[in-house]
């Protein structure tokens, strides 16, 4: 049952969709159909509970010990987005369409979108788990959704 899944608290989210000729609609619009459907049309599961399965959990999971959170010291990777406004607009015809709704995006502390559009700033990393799998990069549920 994929609402009692994606309402776990031990689970992530991810997409498989990939780039290159015409990709799958999950590969540009995966997150923002979670939003609309399983967030604020079904309440599935709370907005602080999908953004730590999409985050927190990740980084978690990776060992990304300054990534995932809101945090002093934390890279500031943030989306801020109008819940009421998200529609996951990319269709098997056109992959390719943003969702609506997502209006600022800091990627390391840049603003990337402004008001809806990409400023053009590209400044990501490459990321790279720790090899150690001990202490916070353990996976575990000690975090919880509302930290």
């Amino acid at each position: 049952d994929i609402e009692r899944y994606l309402a776990d608290e031990r689970g992530t989210f991810c997409t498989d969709g990939i780039f290159g000729g015409k990709p799958h609609p999950r590969a540009i619009g995966a997150f923002g159909r979670i939003l609309e459907r399983y967030v604020r049309d079904r309440e599935v599961l709370s907005p602080s509970l999908m953004v730590h399965k999409a985050a927190g959990r990740p980084a978690d999971i990776l060992g990304l010990r300054d990534r995932g959170y809101v945090k002093e010291g934390y890279v500031a990777d943030l989306v801020a987005f109008d819940l009421d406004a998200v529609s996951a607009n990319a269709t098997y015809e056109d992959p390719f369409q943003l969702t609506d709704g997502f209006e600022y995006v800091l990627v390391g502390g840049r603003v990337a979108v402004e008001d809806g559009e990409a400023t053009g700033e590209r400044n990501g990393d490459v990321l790279r788990s720790t090899d150690e799998w001990g202490g916070d990069a353990r996976p575990s549920l000690d975090r919880s959704a509302d930290e």
